[in-house]
C-alpha cells in the first residue's frame, strides 16, 4: 500500500503584481519588460500555468538564466522553480542542486517562504529516494519556516506531506493526526480540492489501521469530488488506492481495470511515481492470475520508466516480480539474475542514503543556529541506522547461503541436461564439466564452510560477542560473498559459452551509461580503497553489440582494476576511433602483469587463478569476439595494466 504525498513538488512563489496570472497577459509581460526581475517573475509564473513537466521547465530555464543579472530575491524564485521541475521530470540530482542553491540564498537573505519551499522540495526528493528519516526531518524544518508565512494552504500542504512520511514509516496514527489537522485547515479555507484530496488520504490511513468502513467512506467521498473537479492527479491516485483494495478482496479483473486506468492517465500527464507503481502492480495481478506474458509486458514497461525518469525506489519491486516470471518459466539462472541485480540496487539506494545523509549533515554543522540540535539527532539517528544495519546484515547473511546453495544446484542440473542433448560433443561437454566442478571444489568447498562456521558461531555467541569481533565477522563475509558471487557469475557465463548455446542479440547502447551503471555496482569497494574512477567515455559515443555480453566484460575488467589497484590509485575508462572501430581502454596504476601472466592471460589451459581473474578475462575475450572486435593487454611488472578492446561503433 502506497501513500502518495501532497502536491509533490508544490513551490510557494510570491506574485505581487501579477492578478489574473494568465498565459496571455504573462506573455506580454515577458516581451514588453526591460527589467529582468519582472521579466523572471512572470517565467516563473507562468510555469503554473502548465500541467506537463516538459513545458514547465522551458519558462523555468529562461528565468534561470536571466537571474544571473537580477536580484538575489529573483535568483532565489529562479532557482526555487528549476528544483520544482527537475522534480517533476524525475531528474532527482538536478532538482537537488537547484533546491539547494535557492535554500543557501534564502537563508542568507532570511526569506521564509523560499526557506520552507526549499525544505519542502528537499523533503519530496528524500522521499522518493527512500531516504525516510532525511524526508521527515526536511518536512519538519519546512512546517517551521512556514509558520511565518501568511498562506495557510502552504502550512496544511506540509502537513500532508509530513502525514504521507508517517504512514510509510508504518507510524499510522500520528498520519491520521496529521492529515485530519491539515483537512481542517483547508475546510476553513473553503478549499474543495484539497478536501477531495485530504479524504483520499484520510481512506488509505484508515484502511492501513483496519477500519475499513471509515475508508471506503472517504474513498468514496474523495472520488464523487474528483470527478466533479476533474483533477486528473489525484484522480490517478484513487484509482491507484482503490485498486489495492479490490486485490485485497480478491477482485483481480476489476484490480487490473483500475490499474490500467491509473496507468494510462499518469503516463498522459508524466506523473511517473503512480504509472511506475501502477505498472508493477498490474504485472502482479497478472502473474496471480496465470498470464505470465502479460505479467512479463508490463513490468517490462515498468522497468523502463524507472530507468528512463530516474526513479529507483521502484526497481527492486520490479526486479524480485522479472525473478518469479522466470522461475515460474523455469528459467531459474535468469530469476536468479534478477534476484541479483535487485539486491545491487537495493545495495546502491542504501549506499547513497548513508552518503547524502553524512553530506547534509556536514553542512548543517556549519550553520551556528542548527550546532546542538543537530548534535542531537545525528547521535539518535546514528544509533537507529545502526539497529536497522544489523537487522539488515543478519537477514542478507540468511539470503546470500540461501541463494548461493540455490545457484550451486541451478548450476549442477544445467551441466547434466547438457551432457544429455549434446551426445556428439560428449567430450568436450566433460572436460568443461571437470575443470568447473574442479574450481568449484577449489573455490567455494573452503569459503562456504567458513560461512556455515561463522554463521553458527554469530548465531550461537552473537549477543555476547564483543562488537569489535562482530564487525570483523561481518567485514569477512560480505568480502567473501562478494567474491563468490562474482566467480559464480563467471562459471556461469562461461559454460554457456563452452556448451555452444550463447545466443547473441546485439542492440545500439550509450557506452557512457553502461559504464556508469557498472561502476556503481562497485561504489563500496572503490570507496573502501579510496580510488579515483573516471568514465571519461563521452556521452554521445553509441555502440552496436550485445548488452549483456558488453555489462559482463565491463564489469570482470572494472573487478579487475579495482581488485589489483593499490589505495587511492587511478583507473580510467577511455575511448578512441581506430580503424572505423571504437577502441575501450579500462587503465590501472596497479601492480601490472610480469612477462610470463601476460604470454598466458587468455589461455584456457591455464586457469589457476583462484580469485576467478582468468577465468574473468577469456569471457572477455570470447564475448568480445563474438561482437567482432578484438582484444588485447598492455602491461609491465609494478607499473599498471591496460586492458583493450573494440566494438562497432554508430557513427553519424
Amino acid at each position: 500500500m502506497k501513500f502518495i504525498a501532497s502536491l509533490s513538488f508544490c513551490a510557494f512563489l510570491k506574485i505581487a503584481v501579477f492578478a489574473q496570472n494568465k498565459v496571455d497577459s504573462l506573455n506580454q509581460v515577458i516581451v514588453s519588460s526591460d527589467d529582468p526581475n519582472t521579466k523572471i517573475e512572470a517565467l516563473t509564473a507562468l510555469t503554473d500555468e502548465f500541467q506537463n513537466p516538459n513545458d514547465k521547465i522551458v519558462y523555468a530555464r529562461q528565468a534561470y538564466r536571466l537571474s544571473e543579472t537580477a536580484t538575489s530575491q529573483s535568483k532565489i524564485m529562479a532557482s526555487n522553480k528549476m528544483g520544482v521541475c527537475h522534480g517533476m521530470l524525475g531528474q532527482i540530482d538536478s532538482s537537488k542542486y537547484y533546491f539547494n542553491k535557492s535554500l543557501e540564498a534564502s537563508l542568507s537573505s532570511g526569506d521564509s517562504a523560499y526557506i520552507s519551499s526549499a525544505y519542502n522540495g528537499l523533503g519530496n526528493l528524500s522521499r522518493i529516494t527512500a531516504n525516510l528519516e532525511q524526508s521527515l526531518e526536511n518536512f519538519l524544518s519546512a512546517l517551521d519556516y512556514a509558520d511565518a508565512v501568511p498562506n495557510r494552504k502552504w502550512y496544511a500542504d506540509i502537513l500532508t506531506n509530513i502525514s504521507g512520511v508517517y504512514f510509510e514509516l508504518k507510524n499510522y496514527e500520528a498520519a491520521l493526526v496529521k492529515v485530519l489537522e491539515a483537512r481542517a485547515i483547508y475546510e476553513e479555507l473553503g478549499d474543495n480540492q484539497n478536501i477531495s484530496y485530504s479524504a483520499n488520504l484520510l481512506a488509505i490511513v484508515y484502511r492501513a489501521l483496519g477500519e475499513f468502513d471509515k475508508a471506503y467512506q472517504y474513498n468514496q467521498e474523495a472520488l464523487e469530488m474528483l470527478l466533479i473537479s476533474n483533477d486528473t492527479s489525484q484522480i490517478i491516485y484513487n484509482y491507484v488506492n482503490t485498486t489495492e483494495i479490490l486485490i485485497e478482496n480478491g477482485e483481480l479483473n476489476k484490480a487490473a481495470e483500475n490499474a490500467l486506468k491509473a496507468i494510462e492517465l499518469a503516463e498522459k500527464f508524466g506523473d511517473r511515481d503512480p504509472q511506475i507503481s501502477s505498472l508493477i502492480t498490474l504485472s502482479s495481478i497478472y502473474f496471480r492470475q496465470g498470464k505470465i506474458n502479460l505479467a512479463k509486458k508490463y513490468v517490462d514497461r515498468g522497468i523502463e520508466v524507472s530507468m528512463k525518469y530516474n526513479f529507483k525506489s521502484q526497481l527492486p519491486n520490479a526486479y524480485m516480480m522479472q525473478s518469479l516470471i522466470e522461475s515460474a518459466k523455469g528459467n531459474h539462472g535468469k530469476s536468479y539474475d534478477w534476484i541479483e541485480l535487485r539486491e545491487a540496487v537495493n545495495d546502491s539506494i542504501r549506499s547513497k542514503e548513508v552518503s547524502d545523509r553524512i553530506s547534509e549533515l556536514s553542512v548543517q554543522y556549519e550553520t551556528e543556529k542548527k550546532e546542538n540540535e543537530i548534535e542531537r539527532l545525528s547521535a539518535d539517528q546514528e544509533i537507529r541506522e545502526l539497529e536497522l544495519q544489523q537487522a539488515q546484515t543478519r537477514n542478507l547473511l540468511l539470503g546470500i547461503i540461501a541463494v548461493l546453495f540455490i545457484l550451486i544446484g541451478s548450476i549442477t542440473y544445467y551441466l547434466y541436461r547438457q551432457r544429455i542433448r549434446i551426445n556428439n560433443q560428449l567430450r568436450a561437454v566433460n572436460k568443461t564439466k571437470d575443470k568447473l566442478f574442479s574450481m568449484i571444489a577449489h573455490d567455494i568447498k573452503n569459503p562456504l564452510s567458513a560461512f556455515k562456521a561463522i554463521a553458527h558461531a554469530l548465531e550461537e555467541n552473537y549477543k555476547s560477542m564483543p562488537e569489535d569481533e562482530v564487525d570483523l565477522f561481518i567485514s569477512q563475509l560480505d568480502t567473501t560473498s562478494n567474491k563468490l558471487l562474482d566467480l559464480l557469475q563467471n562459471l556461469l557465463e562461461w559454460s554457456i559459452t563452452e556448451s555452444g548455446n550463447l545466443r547473441f542479440n546485439p542492440e545500439k547502447i550509450k557506452l557512457k551509461s553502461i559504464v556508469d551503471e557498472t561502476t556503481e555496482l562497485f561504489q563500496g569497494a572503490i570507496d573502501a580503497k579510496m580510488l579515483n574512477v573516471k568514465n571519461e567515455v563521452p556521452t554521445d559515443v553509441e555502440v552496436y553489440a550485445d548488452y549483456k555480453m558488453l555489462f559482463s566484460i565491463i564489469r570482470n575488467l572494472i573487478s579487475n582494476a579495482i581488485k589489483f589497484t593499490k589505495p587511492k590509485g587511478d583507473i580510467s575508462i577511455k575511448t578512441k576511433l581506430v580503424d572505423q572501430l571504437l577502441e575501450v581502454s579500462v587503465i590501472d596504476n596497479g601492480k601490472g602483469m610480469t612477462g610470463s601472466q601476460l604470454e598466458n592471460i587468455f589461455n584456457k589451459d591455464s586457469i589457476t587463478d583462484k580469485d576467478g581473474t582468468g577465468l574473468g578475462l577469456i569471457i572477455c575475450k570470447e564475448f568480445v569476439e563474438k561482437n567482432g572486435g578484438r582484444m588485447s593487454v598492455e602491461s609491465k611488472d609494478g607499473s599498471g595494466t591496460t586492458f583493450k578492446f573494440t566494438l562497432k561503433p554508430i557513427l553519424d
